[in-house]
């Protein structure tokens, strides 16, 4: 089972794995485990009955789980296998899972940077969000609490959104495929990558923003940038409100987003 989706909101920091009992394996060319970009390490669960094998590539932008038998060493196939159903394999899962939260929360710098963006698009173009999909009571919710549970839109003076904010899955995210013209950016290119991962229906925020056609081939890079959810795909982006996102990047392309729509240059 995978778990790549830790990528895409958290970056993983190798100095604090050995905290968690990660070790680097050893670079099969030269011998050395100091070079190695692999960590792996091996966790009971189940009472000791079952042991997870835990292995994360930080070059790969991999995070992978196995599952076997204490006693026969025997992997678990069933713990790999998406549709396999049942109270026992259900239990294994959680467990595991527990493991990677765990990692998460001691290996990992992770933020959801929604409130902040938030705050830089108040304090910059001097706008409000508006919630056109909502009901009235989810709107006065949310105009008291800015972590949004509505699709909130930001406006420039001429009505026209610059900035369109939303809380979806990472399965919703991925799924949508980048044009056929974009280059390869890496191994991460969408839902494919992440067929097995048990962490696709995890809600995180993005934002959609207006960009320059010519040059959105270059801004997407299926890690922080992605095709836009839900928008013409040639004139706008989504792009991922979580750590992996540089936040001067974000808002330089907030700016050109709210130029674009014909926002007056502040």
């Amino acid at each position: 089972m995978t778990y790549n989706h830790i990528f895409l909101d958290g970056l993983p920091l190798a100095e604090k794995f050995p905290a968690f009992g990660l070790k680097p394996e050893s670079d099969l060319k030269t011998g050395n485990a100091a070079e190695s970009k692999i960590y792996a390490c091996k966790k009971f669960i189940s009472d000791g009955e079952f042991y997870a094998e835990l292995r994360i590539d930080l070059e790969a932008r991999t995070f992978e789980a196995s599952v076997f038998d204490s006693a026969t060493g025997e992997r678990y196939a069933l713990f790999d296998v998406p549709s396999a159903r049942g109270a026992f394999v259900g239990k294994l899962r959680a467990e595991v899972q527990g493991l990677v939260d765990e990692f998460r929360a001691l290996c990992c710098a992770c933020s959801d940077m929604h409130a902040d963006y938030v705050d830089f698009i108040e304090k910059r173009f001097g706008v409000k969000a508006d919630f056109p999909w909502a009901d009235d009571r989810a709107k006065k919710e949310s105009r008291s609490n800015k972590a949004y549970s509505d699709a909130a839109v930001f406006r420039c003076g001429n009505n026209k959104w610059f900035a369109l904010i939303m809380s979806i899955s990472y399965r919703q995210l991925l799924s949508k495929k980048s044009p056929s013209n974009l280059p390869e950016n890496g191994p991460l290119t969408g839902v494919d990558f992440y067929a097995r991962d048990a962490g696709l229906d995890r809600k995180l925020h993005v934002v959609n923003l207006k960009a320059d056609s010519e040059i959105i081939p270059e801004l997407i890079d299926n890690r922080s940038v992605f095709p836009a959810y839900h928008m013409n795909k040639k004139h706008w982006i989504t792009v991922a409100l979580t750590a992996a996102t540089d936040f001067e990047r974000l808002k330089e392309l907030t700016e050109k987003s709210f130029e674009a729509v014909g926002g007056k240059s502040l």
